[in-house]
């Protein structure tokens, strides 16, 4: 309860000092403000906080100097009271898929004050009660939001009750933080200590940057967090530094993002890759330009190839760059294992056939890959059970390549499903998306404690049977011994079997 005693020690001299200017007759606005009031309405957007093109509609008040939110972050607002405020989105968080992990809403915001440059105290937390839509709110967004305050694990937050929409506000500049230290929670064997920065509390929800750091830990716990200078740590709450960039001793200009406080340490949460500017002596030989540092290791040259190079078997172990593929499958997400998700998933050349489509194979990207989008991949080229080519990682340490994929465009059209016959099949069509008329169900399995489903046709290609396997959690539906189906699904070798992945639950329907 360490928060709390200090937000009550400001609470408490702050009630003082107003005892003392009211026996000595002070009648600033200040000291004529009620503290007893904490549901008071103070929108803290008054006088030279408006921002140009924006209508103040705060209440009319005097201002008191301070907004709800830094007087919520100060102790002076009581826990449980009611307040409303104008704020700016200095960051978003997102609930997730259990399985996908993939972003299905809005959980909750993170918010400033309207001022120029950030503040102590002038960031706080606004959770979602009911969640909202996954593009509802973006950063710079200005709101009028009102709820409750509440501490919820020693975290100042106001559970919304209405949140309505004003346009657009400047995003106030990063609070520069001298010294790291002051702001962090050191850890012991993965585990955060109590001894918290002497300025962290101040800062909490607050935007902040810190200069000249250089990465001490690359592994700080087991979920994506990693150190800097001055034991900070830098979570991945609001976004997924990539696991091969984080090698102790790459530098950085400067690290900005949110203050959070989260499983009993303070931690910076960088909210994109924008907000890392890294050192020209970082250790790459080679830097990355603009925002593809987030996608592409710098020490690693990439040859640009077609899909058609891949899956022909032409770029066997080469690291190779394709560019403008369109994405044709779902996702399927998988964790890493100290933090991240990789995204699994089918791509095409915008054609059918002829060597046109591929298996992307657990790619760390900044969002899940969707139908239609268009993106660029690098990678490894590789070949399962020496019939799915496919491009990923490989290797560890200084030789490691990571499988990428930076999204370039949306709404690209996805190829339809080529009729066809399952004896016209061959390697050519791999990677495309296929329909067949009639085929024969001869077994179905459901492995126990697995999430996949296997069927087994009866007619054959090469003189092995067809199979067909669903992707990712995709539901089948129920078949029996004998049914006759007509099956849509991507044409590739299914762990080391020739058939299908059904990548939608209507692709397999009962003749």
């Amino acid at each position: 309860m360490e928060f709390e005693m200090k937000k009550f020690s400001v609470m408490f001299f702050a009630l003082i000092l107003a005892l003392f200017c009211v026996a000595c007759g002070s009648t600033t606005a200040d000291d004529n403000e009620d503290e007893g009031e904490g549901n008071k309405t103070d929108t803290g957007d008054t006088g030279d906080t408006i921002h140009d093109g924006d209508t103040d509609t705060g209440d009319t008040e005097e201002d008191t100097g301070e907004g709800e939110i830094t007087k919520i972050q100060k102790g002076i607002t009581k826990v449980g009271a009611t307040v409303t405020t104008e704020c700016v989105v200095t960051g978003i968080a997102y609930n997730s898929d259990s399985t996908t992990h993939e972003n299905t809403s809005i959980k909750g915001l993170y918010v400033s004050e309207l001022i120029d440059k950030a503040e102590p105290y002038s960031g706080i937390y606004v959770f979602i009660k009911d969640t909202a839509l996954v593009d509802e709110y973006e950063i710079g967004n200005k709101l009028k939001v009102t709820g409750t305050y509440k501490e919820y694990y020693e975290n100042s937050q106001i559970e919304s009750s209405e949140i309505i929409a004003l346009g657009k506000a400047d995003v106030p500049e990063a609070a520069e933080i001298e010294d790291p230290a002051t702001i962090a929670t050191p850890f012991e064997n993965q585990n955060p200590t109590a001894n918290h920065g002497d300025k962290a509390e101040e800062y909490e929800g607050v935007l902040v940057k810190v200069t000249d750091v250089e990465i001490t830990n690359a592994a700080l716990d087991t979920h994506g967090t990693f150190e800097v200078t001055g034991n900070l740590a830098i979570d991945k709450e609001l976004f997924y530094y990539p696991k091969d960039k984080r090698t102790v001793g790459r530098k950085f200009k400067s690290i900005q993002g949110i203050l959070i406080y989260s499983y009993n340490a303070f931690r910076l949460a960088p909210r994109s890759i924008d907000d890392f500017e890294e050192d020209e002596d970082s250790g790459d030989t080679d830097t990355c330009e603009e925002d593809d540092c987030d996608t592409v290791p710098s020490d690693i040259i990439f040859e640009t190839v077609t899909i058609k190079d891949v899956q022909s078997g032409k770029a066997k172990d080469k690291n190779v760059q394709i560019e403008k593929a369109v994405v044709i499958s779902p996702a399927v997400v998988k964790d890493f294992d100290g933090g991240g998700k990789g995204y699994s998933f089918y791509v095409s050349d915008g054609t059918t056939g002829d060597y046109s489509g591929l298996y992307i194979y657990n790619a760390v990207a900044e969002s899940a890959p969707e139908k239609g989008d268009e993106v660029t991949i690098n990678g490894k080229v590789l070949v399962f059970k020496d019939k799915q080519w496919e491009i990923g990682s490989q290797g560890k340490g200084d030789e490691a390549v990571t499988c990428t994929a930076k999204k370039t465009g949306s709404g690209k059209t996805v190829p339809a499903a080529v009729k066809t016959n399952y004896t016209a099949l061959s390697d050519k069509d791999k990677g495309t998306l296929t329909e067949i008329e009639e085929l024969e169900v001869k077994s179905v399995e459901t492995p126990e404690g697995k999430n996949y489903t296997k069927i087994t046709f009866a007619e054959k290609v090469d003189g092995k049977e067809l199979v067909a396997e669903n992707f990712g959690n995709v539901k089948i539906p129920t078949l029996e011994t004998g049914d006759k189906v007509a099956v849509t699904g991507i044409y590739d070798a299914v762990y080391g079997e020739m058939g299908f992945f059904i990548i939608d639950a209507n692709d397999i329907k009962k003749k």
